[in-house]
């Protein structure tokens, strides 16, 4: 029976060659093919062109005014370098990493927070980054949270180095900033990939923990989160978070359908602004590429935040 089924699947070629053979020529379909086989591929060229110039061109730097109420007094103009998803790797070199530091420093932050995906997949990636950002020092601060690249393998390297070049990691745990009398509480949420990393069984943590993160904050701190996925939102507001800044999405990298972005196949929040209540989530679509070099209606973002009271 097996020698009879392979002989009817190299049979079934022959006959429909034979029969194809047999049918008249057909020029008008010949030519439509032809020209048909032209234009796809013309047109995947170009959409690979322009995907490259709009994922390795100048990221869109987006300025947003972010207007609280509660907000302290002190806390009123502070104005926030938010990063996400660089992608440190083999489709990211040292060079962009630079340019993307020079861009971020031009606009005279205050605090420089990363969300996550710093690398592509292995510690190593990290240290062209460090260097990009050597020296890049903003008076409040800078700050990190890991996103689930990241722990593609044992994270802590990447834990290690951070903290070695003065980037806090806070991983469910909070710094707290000092800015005119107020007091500002810089929260950071652990990415659930650590409950599973290398995509088996390994665990370098126990996922977010909003509870452990706003352990013993002062009632008057004013609290933002750096949560990876924004479908984790809830997690940050349960940490008492006025404002989450999150990335994971790319703003779906590749978006071929107008109008539509990929990223709503992972979740609702997929770039931009977002309330709920008085509280907000800012999504970025992030800086680096993941699996293809190229981004399609979806440009690379640098975010400059500032807190307004209302």
């Amino acid at each position: 029976m097996l020698a009879e089924g392979t002989w009817r699947i190299f049979r079934r070629p022959a006959a429909a060659k034979e029969t194809s053979e047999a049918a008249p020529a057909d020029p008008g379909r010949r030519a439509f093919l032809r020209t048909a086989a032209v234009a796809s591929t013309g047109a995947a060229a170009t959409f690979g062109i322009g995907g490259a110039h709009q994922a390795y061109g100048d990221p869109q730097i987006t300025r947003r005014a972010l207007a609280f109420a509660d907000l302290p007094a002190g806390l009123d103009g502070l104005r926030i370098a938010h990063l996400s998803d660089l992608h440190a790797g083999p489709l990211i070199t040292a060079g962009t990493l630079r340019r993307w530091r020079d861009l971020t420093e031009r606009e005279r932050p205050e605090l420089l927070v990363f969300t996550g995906d710093l690398v592509d997949s292995r510690p190593e990636e990290l240290q062209p980054l460090l260097d990009a950002y050597h020296g890049f020092l903003p008076p409040l601060g800078r700050f990190a949270v890991l996103g689930n690249h990241d722990y593609f393998d044992d994270p802590r390297p990447i834990w290690r180095e951070l903290e070695r070049a003065g980037i806090r990691c806070l991983e469910n745990a909070t710094a707290l900033v000092q800015r005119g009398g107020a007091t500002l509480a810089v929260m950071g949420l652990q990415d659930p990939m650590a409950r599973n990393g290398r995509f088996r069984r390994l665990v370098f943590g126990p996922g977010p923990r909003p509870a452990e993160a706003a352990r013993d904050l002062p009632a008057d701190a004013f609290r933002i989160c750096l949560n990876h996925r924004p479908s984790e939102w809830e997690q940050a507001l349960a940490a008492g978070a006025r404002l989450t800044l999150s990335g994971h999405t790319h703003g779906g990298q590749i978006n071929p359908i107008p109008g539509f972005s990929s990223a709503r196949l992972i979740g609702l929040r997929t770039d931009g602004l977002y309330r709920e209540g008085d509280d907000l989530l800012y999504v970025s679509r992030g800086l680096g590429v993941v699996g293809l070099p190229i981004r399609i209606a979806a440009a690379p973002e640098i975010t400059i935040l500032t807190l307004k009271r209302a």
